[in-house]
């Protein structure tokens, strides 16, 4: 172990051992953690996904393990109700969502959710729903594997692959694939680009030679799937849009209308539920989505990091990202939830 790393080891045991999931609480606070990815290690996607993406099965059943020693486990919708019809509170409460709607949620995360009795919120992509499409940072993921397997260096030459050399990411784009954080580094930099341009360069990158990198298996949820969670009561939905497009400043209004409205009305009608909340795709927030979402739902959540107090806005909920790499063991998982790393 480094000393970079040490001095880090030594931060989490003082986080863990000391963070504020540990101290009495006078008034009601609200920790909502952010999933996305429930993997094994050994599944093939698990080496194809960003490292900030990605929870183990074992590891995610640990979390709601502790989770429960420190916290109450409340659904965020319910909670939210609460707060709105002024009932009482958890002193500590832990609402669980889920990010996008991925199908290892289901196989995965699902069955783990049960034998805990934890309830959670998944925010889905209504237009992917059934679908074999995915989004874009994976279609890039997968693209860029695809080339390099099947196609000379020179590929990365071409009118429709330059565009990567240009981003400036460390990876050569040479013999050697790329790793996950080199991976990482290029969709980091792509986002540089809105999701129109970046799935029409995706699709030229995909056409060229027959270069296809759909998966065999579908990424995202079905409806069957969805309805058989939405039966068991433990599992809610909430929308986060259509095509999970970033609401950014320079997003045509009938788009981020169709992306905030739309997707409520084809998730309620598909599941027979209410769609009170919503998530932004990629923590992206404009004065004008806002606005809208306001009108359209009972509460939002947001990348923002941190606790939310009983007062908290519903409409900017922060919540604590967890993956593998931070999260890996209880020592580094009670660090986490600490909010201080």
């Amino acid at each position: 172990m480094s000393f970079k790393q040490t001095i880090k080891r030594v931060v989490q045991h003082v986080s863990a051992a000391l963070g504020p999931h540990r101290w009495p609480s006078h008034d009601p606070q609200l920790l909502v953690l952010m999933y996305h990815r429930i993997l094994p290690r050994e599944d093939p996607r698990y080496l194809e996904e960003q490292p900030g993406m990605v929870v183990e099965p074992d590891t995610f059943q640990m979390h709601l393990k502790i989770a429960r020693q420190f916290f109450e486990p409340v659904c965020l919708h319910e909670w939210i109700q609460r707060r709105a019809q002024k009932k009482s509170l958890p002193k500590k409460a832990v609402a669980i969502t889920f990010d996008d709607g991925w199908r290892d949620n289901y196989d995965y995360a699902y069955a783990h959710l049960k034998n805990e009795q934890v309830p959670a919120t998944i925010f889905l992509v209504s237009d992917l729903i059934g679908t074999d499409d995915t989004f874009w940072p994976e279609r890039l993921m997968k693209t860029v594997l695809a080339a390099h397997r099947h196609h000379p260096a020179d590929i990365w030459q071409t009118a429709e692959f330059k565009w990567l050399l240009e981003l400036g990411a460390q990876y050569a784009f040479a013999d050697k694939p790329p790793n996950r954080d080199e991976l990482d580094e290029i969709v980091s930099r792509a986002k540089q680009f809105s999701d129109e341009d970046l799935h029409q360069r995706l699709d030229a990158m995909q056409s060229f030679e027959g270069l296809d990198s759909q998966s065999d298996n579908p990424d995202i949820l079905d409806w069957t799937q969805i309805k058989e969670m939405t039966d068991s009561g433990l599992i809610k939905f909430g929308s986060h849009t259509r095509r999970h497009v970033r609401m950014t400043p320079t997003l045509d209004h009938t788009v981020m209308a169709a992306e905030i409205i739309k997707s409520k009305e084809i998730l309620a009608s598909k599941t027979g539920t209410n769609i009170d909340l919503f998530c932004y795709p990629n923590g992206d927030i404009t004065a004008e989505a806002d606005k809208l979402v306001r009108q359209q739902y009972q509460g939002a959540c947001t990348t923002n990091s941190g606790w939310n107090k009983s007062n908290a806005d519903a409409f900017m909920l922060k919540r604590i990202g967890i993956h593998q790499d931070i999260a890996w063991d209880e020592t580094a998982f009670l660090a986490r939830l600490s909010g201080w790393l």
